[in-house]
């Protein structure tokens, strides 16, 4: 079954981390994958190891990028796929429909409700753009409800939750390498944020929770692991607010299990549009405790493994970080919830499981037609 997935992650997010995931642990043999995404993507060396082959698409930057709809309307001619599959791209469905794909699915990744007021009008565009969608996964219930809202069929609609491998914790040794190239002294406790740095995500209210918290105590340390346009103001916060001795900016980086591996604590502070988080997933493999913001399906992730505060509030992140730093017995209790909540739900084993049946679904489906 030949399968294209088309994405918009120029840089590497958790939908394409998500694909990653998919691909690496589907049946090559019955499933064939190809890929159109953004010239320059930093997503295409990882596809390239997984062995798929990727087609850049100019102006595939974001997902209304009709400029590229002619474009990938020749490349999908060409690749002739079974089923289409779309993650956050207009233009890619669009394409898709152009090109002849009978089967397309698409996945929604957020959970943002519109305005009450603009719904009677995305009710009608709904129409025109989902009546040849056969499937919406939606990546938790809340993604589910946002696209109830604007019309979706309820049928069409199947709840996958995200999942991830189990994060492979490293040696001690080079635990104390990178700690050490990282300025973390061997006695603070660790909190990470694992994101892009955009305003949606939360990591100035982070910053803010940090100011309070190290008015305390400086036996904690901040680690945000992350790009994005808001990375150069937040590091001139944190140098105005004195912050600098316990944050450490790390930007960008492939390879999340050993600056997890450093931390006790996963803050995702996230304003809105969250879901079933990729990084908190990778986060309880390891047994990370999460304190998280009650938006989307954050709650409903963690269980009760973790901190859920309301959104948009520096002093209840920085009041439950400070729970936990202050009781060693509740952490030891939610790392190990952490664990074996990532083994109930957040497992990528599930995900591709789940994923593959609807692709077979779909399939047969279409050839009954």
């Amino acid at each position: 079954m030949k399968i294209l997935h088309i994405i918009t992650d120029g840089n590497i997010g958790g939908a394409g981390r998500l694909l990653c995931y998919l691909i690496a642990g589907s049946d090559r043999n019955k499933y064939e994958y190809y890929v159109l995404l953004p010239k320059g993507s930093l997503l295409k060396p990882r596809l390239e190891e997984l062995g798929v082959s990727v087609t850049e698409i100019d102006g595939l930057n974001s997902s209304a990028s009709l400029k590229a709809v002619k474009t990938m309307t020749k490349a999908i001619k060409k690749l002739n796929p079974d089923i289409a599959h779309t993650h956050s791209s207009l233009s890619g469905q669009l394409a898709a429909q152009k090109a002849g794909v009978r089967t397309r699915i698409m996945t929604k990744h957020c959970s943002d409700l519109p305005p009450i007021r603009f719904r009677l009008f995305l009710r009608f565009m709904a129409r025109l753009y989902f009546s040849g969608i056969s499937r919406c996964i939606a990546t938790d219930d809340s993604a589910a409800l946002a696209m109830r809202a604007i019309g979706f069929p309820k049928k069409k609609i199947t709840v996958v939750y995200n999942g991830s491998p189990k994060l492979e914790r490293p040696d001690d040794a080079s635990l104390s390498a990178l700690r050490n190239k990282l300025g973390i002294p061997e006695d603070r406790i660790t909190v990470g944020f694992f994101g892009r740095l955009e305003p949606e995500k939360g990591p100035e209210i982070l910053l803010q929770a940090a100011s309070l918290c190290l008015r305390f105590t400086h036996d904690i340390h901040f680690l945000i692991c992350g790009d994005g346009s808001e990375k150069q103001e937040l590091e001139n916060l944190a140098r105005r607010w004195g912050l600098s001795d316990n944050v450490t900016f790390c930007g960008f980086v492939s390879d999340v299990a050993p600056y997890m591996s450093l931390c006790k604590i996963i803050a995702s502070p996230s304003v809105a549009v969250e879901t079933s988080s990729l990084s908190l997933c990778e986060a309880l493999s390891l047994g990370l405790i999460p304190v998280v913001t009650d938006v989307g399906g954050s709650r409903a992730l963690i269980g009760g493994c973790g901190i859920c505060v309301p959104p948009d509030d520096p002093p209840a992140v920085y009041r439950a970080i400070m729970q936990l730093v202050r009781d060693p017995d509740l952490c030891a209790l939610y790392s190990r919830k952490a664990r074996a909540r990532f083994f109930e739900r957040c497992t990528a084993e599930r995900m591709v499981k789940e994923t593959c049946r609807i692709y077979d679904e779909v399939a047969d489906t279409n050839r009954v037609c």
